[in-house]
């Protein structure tokens, strides 16, 4: 019975050394170089879609989905609001922009796209908080390729 519990003990020790053993070696060092050397903190979006309207009709759905980077200290005091701004900047940006009509298949001046969400966003929001803008994906879906697309929108 004693020699149960020692056996017991002794995987648990070991276990747990291991555990911490791995943390040093794999673990992260608390040097984390990207958001001490730019102090920024980047929070990601949820995909935003955008319906593109080409002579009153919906051609299709720009879908893209953002990073932004804000400065620690204030996106913990303005976390909400800089978040819906954010994504309402985005889906301004998207609809109302000549450039974005991605319905003709021309390519984007990705960087344009960038600097008007970010200058648009620092405005709405009325500081200068938005240090970053990053795209993590940019597409268009036409209309007829979406599921229950054509039923939506059929009148009879």
């Amino acid at each position: 019975m004693i020699q149960q519990i020692f056996l017991g003990l002794w995987v648990c020790m070991a276990t747990l050394l291991g555990i911490y053993g791995a943390d040093i070696v794999f673990g992260d060092s608390g040097d984390a170089k990207g958001a001490h050397v730019s102090g920024l903190t980047y929070v990601s979006t949820e995909p935003i879609t955008v319906p593109v309207l080409l002579n009153g009709q919906i051609e299709g759905y720009a879908i893209g989905k953002f990073v932004y980077g804000v400065p620690a200290d204030k996106l913990k005091k303005h976390q909400e609001r800089i978040a819906v701004q954010f994504a309402d900047s985005v889906f301004r940006e998207m609809y109302n922009e000549e450039p974005l009509r991605v319905a003709r298949k021309d390519r984007q001046d990705l960087d344009m796209i960038v600097a008007k969400i970010k200058r648009r966003s620092n405005k709405v929001i009325g500081k200068d908080v938005v240090k970053e803008v990053l795209i993590d994906f940019f597409n268009y879906v036409p209309s007829d390729q979406v599921r229950c697309g054509n039923r939506a929108y059929t009148s009879k």
